[in-house]
């Protein structure tokens, strides 16, 4: 009976092996698990322990049947957005723009962080149908401290964004800032809304401007008659409407006798014989005009109608006290030494634009 008991403890070293080995097991993936999991902390610390930079794009989408127009050339942002703080009436800097050129200095150091840039004029840019503008952020402010500015990364606040578009200004407004200004307010959270979209719809479009009509004239307060060209192209020939140095078809003429769209076959027409109209003393002649250029694009047979509204014009008049024609009375006739005075108007504003010959 002495002689088991080597065996019997034989067997149970072996076991409390056994045992020893199970337990190793579990405590392998007991260390593994905790591993896996500290490896996605020592990645967060990789990055120092900060969030991801957000980026959030804002985009002014025109979806309507007309233009509207943006404001371009002001600061502290896009001339048509502003970005606040959530229940803050102040905008934030989100670019490095004139006004605030020079970022501040680390304390003890001269400022050497400055933009040298002229100050853009306001200007109002057209938003087409179907156009857009957009502006992606990085969340970074320039955060004003006396004259300078300093840069400040934001996160995940909570903000507003104020998009605003409106309608062209008149010609008088030297400032060119758009005017009926209609905006929108959506509110966002920086690092979680990529896109802030606003579309614009017929019933927030600023409405059309009224369609303009302009009278030329010339007006003979002479003691004798006066002749005005007709017959030469382009058309009408005794007066010319100019932009600056281009000139504008204020009526379809043989040159480029179908719109553009129609499908039309071109239309074979022939140019009349030049000829003059003879103005008694006391009359006149006039046109009228509703603002339409036919505009002929570049080598094509064809016009396109564009609507000219709040524009600033010249249109040229000529007359002449004699003509210039041959005996026969059967060939073309031409005003002899031709009188052309230009008269500057504004188109949807002023009423006709005149000449008189004395």
């Amino acid at each position: 009976m002495h002689k088991s008991r080597p065996l019997l403890m034989i067997v149970l070293f072996v076991l409390a092996l056994i045992l020893g080995a199970c337990g190793g097991a579990d405590s392998s993936n007991d260390s593994s698990f905790e591993f896996s999991e500290n490896s996605d902390t020592a990645n967060q610390n990789d990055n120092n322990g900060e969030a991801q930079i957000p980026e959030v794009t804002f985009r002014l989408q025109n979806q309507g049947s007309h233009s509207t127009y943006v404001q371009a050339g002001t600061e502290p942002g896009p001339g048509w957005l502003s970005v606040t703080f959530a229940g803050e009436d102040e905008a934030i800097h989100v670019l490095w723009d004139c006004g605030l050129p020079c970022e501040c200095p680390v304390e003890g150091q001269e400022v050497t962080a400055c933009m040298d840039c002229g100050m853009m004029p306001p200007s109002p840019r057209e938003l087409a149908p179907g156009e857009e503008v957009s502006f992606t952020w990085n969340g970074l402010q320039r955060a004003i401290r006396g004259d300078c500015f300093e840069k400040v990364q934001l996160y995940d606040d909570h903000m507003e964004a104020q998009f605003c578009h409106g309608a062209h200004p008149g010609h008088d407004d030297i400032e060119g800032y758009i005017e009926d200004v209609r905006c929108e307010t959506v509110d966002f959270q920086l690092g979680v809304d990529q896109e802030v979209v606003v579309t614009i719809e017929d019933d927030s479009l600023p409405p059309l401007p009224a369609t303009p009509e302009i009278e030329f004239a010339v007006e003979n307060q002479s003691d004798q008659p006066i002749f005005i060209q007709y017959g030469v192209s382009p058309m009408p020939s005794w007066l010319s409407v100019w932009r600056g140095d281009e000139y504008i078809r204020i009526q379809v003429t043989c040159d480029a006798p179908n719109e553009c769209d129609s499908g039309d076959p071109p239309v074979a027409c022939g140019m009349p014989m030049p000829t003059v109209r003879e103005i008694p003393p006391g009359g006149e002649e006039r046109l009228r005009w509703n603002g339409i250029n036919y505009h002929i694009p570049p080598g094509q047979y064809c016009y396109e109608e564009i609507q000219l509204y709040d524009e600033i014009l010249d249109v040229e008049i000529c007359y002449g006290f004699d003509i210039d024609q041959e005996e026969d009375f059967a060939s073309p006739q031409y005003v002899k030494d031709p009188i052309c005075e230009t008269v500057t108007f504004a188109l949807l504003h002023d009423e006709e634009a005149v000449v008189t010959a004395h």
